[in-house]
This record gives C-alpha cells, structure tokens and sequence, in this order.
C-alpha cells in the first residue's frame, strides 16, 4: 500500500493530531454561520478556491472556503493545485493510493484516477516531487476535518482525486476542461482548487503599481529601487486593488476575461493555471446549457473583512487597566483604563455577545465587554470607547475573590428555549456564596446565587467552567466543589486530603482549570498539580513541581500543555506524551519572575500561540506555547507606553506624574567637571543637580490620565476622568530659592466637566487642547503674560470645537467587536510654530487642523459659542459638512481642518509617535510642516502637514532601508526629541529598552551585495529558513546551537528511487522568524549587538554626560561607505544604544534647536530610568540555593 507522507506537517502546520484538530475547529468557529443571508454550508456549492501557505497565514482565510463547501451528495473530491516543484506544461495525477494527514489517511479513486489516465493527457507523478509539492497538502488536513464533521466514519469518506496543474496556456486548459467538464456536472463531485494570489516585490520579478484612478494616459507600470516609494494609494493597497481585480475577473465566470486580466495587470496569481482550468469546464458546460449564472455556475469571493479584535487586559494593584494588541508580536499598549485611591484590579474577563443578524442578513460580530473584580462586593464593566466604567452590579455577598467567563456556545450547538446564548459570568466569594451574574441585553446584573454562605466559612478563591453549565470552584478548605450552575446543585465534593506534616491543616486550591476533555487540573498551596477525571472526578495523577503554592494555572487549546506559577517564581510546564490516557511530566521549568507568578492566560489562533504571566513585579512575561522550547519567552514593559515626563528647557524643569501626583524639578546645568568624576562621586553630584521644586496632588479618587506643562513653565494642566484642572506656576522667590508656588486657575464648567484622556498646551503657550472621553476636541485660548503679569492670566470660557474627518466605517466594525474603540485618539502633536495640529487614533488615521489669523487679536473675547457646539452628546466623528467644518474665532484666530487631511494615508498601524520637526534658525517657522510618524509596527514616516504627502526624504528612505537593528526591534519606540541646531537634522528615538539617532539630512546607503550575502549567510547558519515569517507572539526564534531539545530543526531524508538520489533538508518545525541579535527577551543572554555601546566610552559615554556624538561612529557602526567606521569628516548617519532600561521617558533640557535657551550649546537631554530593582515589593519566598543578584 503505497502511502504519500505529510511532508510539510510539524513546519508548514501542527503535526500534533489534536492540536491540528483544535486549531481548524477554532478557524471554522470563527467564521459566521451564515454570509450575506446565506446559511453555511451554501446548499449547492461544489467548488471552492482557498489558499496553501502556512496555516499560521492562510488557516483562518482557508476556513471560509470550506465552511462555506457543500458535502451532502459528495463521493469524490477532485484536489487541483499549482505546481511548485516540477516543470509541467499539462498536468500530472497521482500514483499512489493514500494521501497522509496528522488526523488520519485519505483514500485516492483509483477508478477515476484511471479514467484520466486513459486520455493519454496526464503525466506520471514522481513519488519525490509529490511529496515536495505543498500546494496539495495544505488542503487535506481541511478535507479530512470537515468530512469528518459531515460523515459517520472514515469509510464512508469521498474518494480523493489529486491533480496537479502547470504552466499551462489559454488553449490547453481549455483542453482540460473539456476533461473535467463531465466530473464538474456529476452532483457527487466536489473540486478544491489551491491559489494563494498577487506574489509581490524583487524576489518574484514582479513589481507591478497600480496609480489612483488610472486614466487611459496613466495605467499602471513596475516600481524599481530607484523609485520613491508611492503613496496614492500605498504599495500594499495598490495589490488588494490589483487582487480585487482578479477576483472581479473570476466571478465574471469569462475564462477569456480572466486570462485577459492577468496579461493586463501581470498579476502571479499562484493557482492561476487551476483556476483557468476549472473556469474553462465551467465554461463548457454553460455553453452546454447544464449550467447558467442564474443556477450558481458562478464563483463567489467570501472575505473576512472584520478587523483583528484580539486584545490583553492587564490590571494593575493601583487600579489601573492595560489594554494590549498582541499586533502578531509586536504587544502595542494601546490605552490605560485610570484606576484611582484605594482600588486594586483582582481579576478580569472578556465576555463577547453572540453575533447578529441585520435586516439586510449580514452578521454583526458580538460585542466584545470587559468585566473586572476588585476586592470588593461589585462587578465592573467597562467602557472601552470612554475609557470609564460603564456599569457595576452587586449583591449581598462578601467579597469578590475570583471571577470566570461562561465559554461561548460552540458552533452547531443549540442552548435551551429562553436561555441566554451569550456569556454570563461566575464569582466566589470570601463567604464561600457562588454567585451568577448575567450578562444578557447589553446589561449587567446579579442572577442567582447558586451557593449561600457555608456555615464552615471556606473561601472559595479559584472558580472556572467544565462547559457551559458545571461550574468547579476551589476553596479553602481542603475541596474542589463541582455546582450546576442552572440550579446551584452539589455535584461532587473532591477532597484534597489534609496537609503536609508540619503544616497547616488545610489545603488551599489556588487555582483550577478544566481541559477541553473535561479533566480538571488544580493547583494548591502544598505546590502539587493534581490532575482529575471530568467524569468521575477522581484523581489521575498528581505532581510535586514547586516548592511553595501554586498560584496559577494556563493551558493549551487542546489540552496536551498545562502552565504553572508559583509563589517560590518558577513557571512549569507539564505535557501529555501520548493519547489522552497517557501520564502527564514535567518537561521544564524556569525562574522568570522576580516575585511570585499570580496570574495566567494564554491564547492560540492567528498564527500566534503563547501564554502571558504576571506578579507583584509588574513585569508580564509572553512565552512561547506551542513553540516552547524554541522561541525564547519576552518581556513586556512595566512603564506606559506613552512618557509620563516632560520638560521646560528654558526653565530647566522636568515634570513627572503618577496616579494622583505631579512631581515638579529644576535640573543644573552639567559642568565639565562633572563630566570627568570618578563614578561615585559623579552618582552622588548628579543626585545634588535635581531638585524637587513643586509637588501637587490632586483632590478627588481619580488617577491622572494626562499632564502638560506649558513652554515657558507658567503653566500646568492635569486631566482625570471627572475633572479639567489648571494650575499656574510662579517663583516663590526669597529664602526658598527655587521653590514654585502653585496656585489652582478656575476655569469654565465647559472646560473642566467631564474630565479628559488627552490635554496639551502648544508651544507658544497661547492654546490649550483638551482631548475628552468621547474623543470630542476642544481647543480654548489663553490670554495674559505670563511672565510680566501672571494675575492676568486667564483662559476663555468657551472653546472652539475641532471635528475630526468622517472615516467610512462599516456597520458590522461600528457596532460588533470592538466598536469604535479604534477610532479613540492616542496621540497628539503640534508644530513648533504652533500653528498646526495634528492628531492620530488607534485605527491609523491622522487629523490635521491649521491655525488662522481672522482679525484683531486683542479684540473682545468670543464667548457666546452655542452650545451644541460643545455638546458632551455629539459625535466624535463629523462629517464633511459646512456645519462640521465652520471654525470659532478666539481672539482673532480660529482652528480650521486642513483641507489635505483625507490626503494623509491611513497607517499600517496606530501611531506611537507623533511629533513635527522643530523650526532651525535658517528656516522661516511658516514653512516648516514637517510631521514625523512611527507606528506600532516600527514603520516611520515624514509627512508634509500641510499637503498630505510624504516628505522628499521619506519617500527616498522607506523603512525597509533603515538599519537592520531598528527593523529587529521588539518593544515600541515611546518617543523622540530632535537636534536641529547648528545645521544639523537629527532624530532622536527612544524606546524602554533602546535609543536610536538617524541624521535626517542624508539619505541611507544603498545594500551592497556583499552586505546581502553576509545576512543570508548569518540567517542560513541561524537556520532562518524565511525570515521574513513571524514567530508565534513571544520571543525570538533560538539559534540551533541553543536549543536544549536534543536535537536540530533539521535532518536529512533520503528518498531510495535511485542511485542518483541526494539528500535534502527537511524543516522538522515551524520555527522561522527573523533574527534579532539585539533584543532582551532573556536578560540572562542580553546581547547588545553591532554598532551599540556597551561600555559607555566614547559617543555613548558623551551622550550620557551630555554631550555631542558627531565626529564619529562606533566600531561596526553603519555609515555612507557602507561598514567603515565613521570619522569626523563622515559622521554617522545613525547610532544606538541598548545601555539604558527600562527608560521612563527623555526629554530635552535645551541645545537642540527650535526651543534651546539663549546661551545653549550642544544638545542636552535628562533621560529618566526606572530600574525594576528600585521597585517597592512585598517580602518574596527564597528556598534553597537561591538568593540576590548583587551589584546591579
């Protein structure tokens, strides 16, 4: 029995049978169960075009093809793809007589297989290159999935006609199709065809542009490197045009109008040739007339057009909530949910309401809620959109320990009459009360309390779902107890035992978790995992793997990886080595944390598998899951992603703020002297140059979301969730030196109500800019001098509102998932010259706003703005118009949107910084546009304001030619501060870990070849065999020589044909990523890697004293001569440095230009650390043989 292997299982997808089960139920799951009205599977449809790359890319896509498959009458499935391996200028057919898949073996139809080989039109199909060839068996572990979900038994499964198709002509698969015309029109035949679509850039000849609007005189033609990088419309939406092209082309159903499309366009549709093929059958039999357009003889592209939703929440012991895009590895914090005075986040869940259907029969996604626990007797929803609770429930209960979400109904499964098909939520309590909270009709209520208060006082401190109805709670005493939660019955009582000798009498369930079988695994305060039967909850097997409790508890999809932390910091890793009767083990454990390991979730789908942990050392750490052992686990700054500190250089202030206060200080200015101590002595004067001048804390239970302090230091805004406050700053002056007396400024209810996420003063001190909750924008004008008289000073009663461009948002994206939380605005920047805003939100758009001079500026104030112009009800989102666009004018000048805003791109990614380059002295301020943007994914751009078009030097430097080192990057840029004096153009950017100088006045050498080599080379010996492919969420890929599996990625498979045979490379596992020698995922390997200065000599040691790095580069450093090292006359054209962490925010202290002080020379910079070490910790368990790192 000849059987073709599945080759590509364990790289291309999962080898692991119920792992690749559970993540093709996962995609199918995700797709709705009807399209356009259209119940799945649509009743009649035979033939489906779906993608063959990895199922990390192509597994969620794959699913919408094969969901959408009709199988009822089927009996054979003819399997056509492209051909990848072997030249063909026809087709060719299998020999063999099964195709292999992790689930399980599929049967060829030797009987159909044989009809084709009798018109003399298919070649032989060599055992080696079959086995080679992808584009096939990338579709059977689909096929073997939904015809197990359809038939009975593998032996009741349709017979497999595998074909596969080459560089085929117009002619000739018009031949073919006149073959499979006959199969095509036999209701029992079903045909999958393989295409992947446009294959773009150098690699594969095909660099083909598609303009706006292309008229007769301006079609489309091929970028070359010597091209700037176009933007109207951006390179990637120029292919989803030229695909949608295609796409048009082939539900046309002309085989002729298809081919006629790809010779216009060149597009390298993958599986063109099986697409022309099966186009040109349907074609015969339409001429036929067995088929027509009315009676489905069409195809129909079914899309996944919802953005990506997956998003962590992280709760903080001050109350703070973190909102995270795991952005396929990238981990973006995308806002903060401000906690306040004496709360603390306990737990958390997501919760999504099932999908809807409107009246045009389009699914809405459910909405997705967040739920949190603090402690307290209350539940908590929150409002993502306005960053405030939404609504709270509670009941006559104790305290709030623990909190668990319903899981959501499967696909195909039916709730009971009346039930709510939605996700409601369980807590226990201290009492040891087990109380049911409802989530139905958009609200939040108590619905039952299935357990009262025991008599024996248990806590019941971990809680979590069998299924939808059985709920397992852990307690205090010694027990695991089982409830239905559809009438609060007792449905088992597991006992632990009694506890250790020596120790306490009761054992504590600190945790519990059930596996997709029903087995439950808990961990206890004796730090034993103990594992039992779902049925009959009776102990398996039970593992003593920590020293102290266990604290937390994390699992795989398919429930062969179990996670553990405890309170002695290890994290454990248990797996299943065989079925699901085998015995569990141990298989690693690591010390990540500093503290204990209190928390746990992990998530798989997406191309990404991992889990996130967390402690009182506030640091989250994502390991790798399914690629544990082969990626390294990373870190995820502890410090907001957005700076908490800012600066006055002509005053030499620094401010800082964190949760309820704002800390104010004056910093001396350097000296040579200092520059030269000796290191203790330096520490010790660096100390004696800052001082504490103004300490505020605010009145009320809010934390601070936002701080600004105006340029010339006169000035200080604060922002709550309820309140706008205003303070002005004055020298107290006398005996108290440098002291700064503050003193509150009133403003108007308009202004302050409500509170603000956002506030910022502009840079001439005359305008404040408030952000609110609802994203609505509010710029009011401040009148006085500051300085001569700040009695004076005022702000106006009544602001102009700024109404932001309308973005077309489909409904299903407004009102599902995560609804307009993307549009909610993360960054805001004016120009130097203060007389252009800007501000970016989360979905990638940028808006823009010009400040115009109407008339006498010291004329009357205009207060009298009516009031529905600052309506807390109105949009946040305007439309175009004249309502939306007229402009207030404030003391003569007035905010008006630029009229090039719908020019400026949509971004990849959300902003994270966003900043206009500051006025040189050559350079009149009015000219001066320039808008710099690094989004999440590390792609900067340089925008002119003013016109919407991306800067000269942006469109000659992409970021595809920056430094290998900034394009290696994990965590996120924070920042940036520029040094624009003397002539110079540099860009400084900060991230938590890192800090990176381009010069912007030169443009970046070309790649050398030799330079190309020696990466490929480096990337070949690492065993990247794509680097472009992304890693599965956490960490780096580990290097083959660091692997502590046993055994390389790679081993060699020969294939006996015949003597002539050589060996080749097999990928045992889908371990590609790119190659980061720069990163800390492991601080115990930090490396700093080419061109950084670890020792602080040099450049770096100048720009830690403050001083100037041009005059040269460090060893191995990047210049315009490619890798020579640069010198004086050639200064290098970047620098970094990976020395400072983790880097709490930069700012300039003077001497960079645009906002230097009188007298300044060279730029100086405070750059302000938070080291983890310095962090107040609660007392941690120490066991044997462990102890401090010292010197640190």
């Amino acid at each position: 029995m000849s059987t073709r292997a599945a080759s590509h299982a364990g790289s291309w997808y999962s080898s692991a049978p119920a792992t690749l089960s559970s993540e093709l139920d996962g995609w199918l799951a995700q797709v709705p169960d009807s399209i356009d009205g259209n119940k799945l599977p649509v009743p009649g449809a035979r033939v489906i075009i779906a993608p063959h790359a990895g199922y990390s890319y192509s597994g969620p896509a794959a699913a919408w093809a094969y969901k959408s498959l009709d199988l009822s009458k089927a009996k054979r499935i003819f399997l056509l793809g492209p051909s990848h391996t072997m030249y063909l200028s026809g087709c060719a057919i299998s020999s063999q007589e099964y195709y292999a898949t992790p689930l399980g073996n599929l049967k060829l139809d030797q009987a159909t297989i044989k009809e084709l080989q009798a018109t003399s039109k298919f070649d032989a199909w060599k055992a080696k290159t079959e086995e080679a060839e992808h584009s096939l068996e990338m579709h059977l572990p689909y096929i073997y999935k939904v015809l197990a979900n359809t038939f009975n038994s593998p032996d009741e499964f349709p017979l497999l006609v595998p074909v596969l198709v080459g560089a085929t002509s117009g002619l000739t698969e018009r031949s073919y199709g006149e073959i499979f015309a006959p199969y095509l029109a036999d209701p029992t035949s079903v045909f999958v065809v393989s295409s992947d679509f446009c294959h773009w850039g150098e690699r594969f000849q095909y660099t083909y542009y598609l303009p706006a609007s292309p008229s007769a005189n301006s079609e489309g033609y091929s970028l070359s490197r010597r091209d700037k990088t176009p933007t109207n419309p951006w390179i990637h939406e120029s292919i989803g045009r030229i695909d949608k092209l295609a796409m048009d082309a082939i539900e046309e159903g002309k085989h002729q109008g298809f081919l006629d499309n790809l010779k216009d366009t060149g597009n390298t549709v993958c599986g063109r040739h099986p697409i022309g093929v099966v186009m040109a059958a349907l074609e015969v039999l339409e001429q036929e007339g067995k088929i027509s357009a009315e009676n489905g003889g069409r195809f129909k592209f079914v899309r996944a057009n919802k953005s990506d939703t997956l998003r962590l929440a992280i709760g903080r012991a001050n109350g703070d909530i973190e909102i995270w895009n795991p952005l396929n590895g990238a981990w973006f914090q995308e806002t903060i949910l401000r906690g306040g005075q004496d709360r603390s986040v306990d737990g958390l869940a997501w919760v999504q309401d099932p999908d809807e259907e409107d009246h045009d029969g389009k699914i809405i996604p459910g909405k997705l809620r967040l739920f949190s626990i603090g402690y307290t007797t209350t539940v908590t929803e929150w409002d993502l959109e306005r960053l405030q609770p939404l609504r709270q429930s509670s009941g006559n209960h104790g305290e709030i320990w623990c909190l668990a979400a319903q899981p959501q109904l499967a696909p195909g499964q039916q709730q009971a009459d009346g039930a709510w098909n939605g996700q409601n939520l369980i807590t226990g309590c201290t009492d040891g009360a087990l109380v049911l909270y409802s989530t139905a009709d958009d609200d939040l209520k108590l619905q039952r309390v299935l357990v009262r208060p025991s008599a024996k006082k248990a806590k019941i401190i971990s809680v979590n779902f069998q299924d939808r109805n059985i709920v397992v709670a852990g307690c205090t005493d010694s027990t695991i107890r089982v409830y239905d939660s559809r009438n609060g019955s007792s449905i088992r009582s597991i006992s632990l035992g009694s506890g250790p000798s020596g120790g306490p009498k009761e054992i504590i369930v600190w945790a519990v978790k059930c596996l997709p079988n029903g087995n439950i695994v808990s961990g206890d305060s004796t730090g034993e995992l103990r594992i039992w039967d779902g049925k009959t909850y009776t102990l398996i097997q039970r593992i003593k793997s920590h020293r102290q409790d266990i604290l937390s508890l994390a699992a795989s999809a398919d429930g062969s990886t179990v996670f553990s932390g405890g309170m002695d910091r290890r994290t454990v890793v248990y797996k299943q080595s065989g079925g699901p009767k085998s015995r569990w083990a141990e298989v690693s454990h690591k010390r990540l944390h500093n503290h204990d390991v209190k928390t746990m979730t992990s998530f798989e789908g997406r191309g990404m598998s991992f889990v996130v942990s967390g402690g009182p050392d506030a640091t989250p750490i994502v390991l790798p899951l399914r690629e544990f052992g082969a990626e390294n686990q990373r870190m995820l700054p502890y410090l907001p992603q957005e700076p908490i500190v800012q600066s006055v250089p002509a005053k030499r202030l620094l401010m800082s703020w964190w949760d309820r206060e704002v800390h104010i200080w004056r910093v001396s200015k350097l000296t040579q002297a200092n520059d030269n101590a000796e290191s203790d002595s330096e520490s010790e004067e660096r100390h004696r140059s800052r001082k504490l001048v103004a300490k505020v804390i605010i009145k009320g239970e809010a934390n601070i979301n936002s701080a600004s302090v105006a340029a010339h230091g006169g000035l200080l805004a604060l922002s709550t969730n309820s309140e706008v406050k205003l303070f002005q700053l004055r020298s107290r002056g006398g005996n108290q030196g440098d002291a700064l007396r503050v003193s509150k400024l009133d403003l108007s209810e308009k202004l302050s109500r409500g509170g603000a996420r956002l506030v910022q003063f502009s840079p001439d001190g005359q305008w404040l800019v408030i952000v609110r909750r609802d994203n609505r924008i509010v710029a009011t004008r401040i009148v006085g001098d500051v300085a001569k008289s700040p009695s004076t000073v005022r702000v106006l009663p009544s602001p102009a509102k700024l109404s932001r461009l309308d973005r077309k948002v489909d409904k299903a994206t407004r009102f599902g998932g995560l609804g307009d939380y993307e549009r909610n605005i993360n960054r805001i920047a004016f120009s130097s010259d203060s007389r252009i805003l800007a501000v970016s939100d989360l979905a990638g758009y940028i808006d823009t706003w010009l400040l115009k001079d109407d008339g006498d500026q010291n004329g009357a104030d205009s207060d009298d703005i009516a009031e529905s112009d600052a309506s807390p009800e109105s949009s946040s989102d305007e439309s175009d118009s004249e309502d939306a666009t007229k402009s207030i004018t404030l003391k003569g000048q007035s905010w008006t949107r630029n009229p090039s805003t719908s020019s400026l791109p949509k971004l990849p990614a959300a902003a994270v910084v966003l900043s206009f380059r500051p006025c040189a002295a050559s350079i009149a301020p009015e000219t001066e546009d320039r808008m710099l943007v690094v989004t999440a994914t590390s792609a900067v751009f340089e925008f002119e304001a003013k016109s919407g078009k991306l800067t000269p030097w942006s469109r000659s430097n992409p970021t595809t030619k920056f430094p290998d080192e900034f394009k290696g990057l994990r965590d996120q840029a924070m920042g940036c501060f520029w040094d624009v004096a003397d002539s110079k153009e540099r860009l400084w950017l900060y991230g938590s870990k890192w800090m990176f100088m381009f010069d912007l006045s030169r443009d970046f050498p070309p790649e050398t070849e030799a330079n190309a080599q020696r990466k490929r080379k480096h990337m070949h010996i690492a065993g990247q065999d794509n680097p472009r492919k992304g890693t599965s969420g956490a960490g780096s890929k580990i290097p083959d020589e660091q692997l502590t599996t046993g055994m390389s990625r790679k081993m060699q498979r020969v294939i006996h044909e015949d003597d002539s045979s050589k060996p080749r490379e097999i990928n045992l596992r889908n371990h590609v990523g790119i190659l980061d020698d720069d990163e800390d995922d492991d601080e115990d390997r930090l490396d700093y890697g080419k061109g950084s200065d670890e020792a602080g000599g040099g450049a770096q040691g100048k720009l830690r004293r403050g001083g100037d790095v041009e005059g040269g580069a460090q060893a191995g450093e990047l210049t315009e001569y490619g890798d020579e090292e640069g010198s004086s006359e050639h200064p290098p054209h970047w620098w970094h440095t990976y020395k400072y962490r983790p880097i709490m925010g930069i700012v300039s202290l003077g001497g960079g230009g645009g906002e230097a002080p009188a007298g300044s020379s060279g730029l100086e910079i405070a750059l302000v650390e938070r080291p983890e070490w310095e962090l107040e910790l609660p007392p941690r368990y120490y066991g044997d043989q462990e102890w401090e790192k010292r010197g640190l």
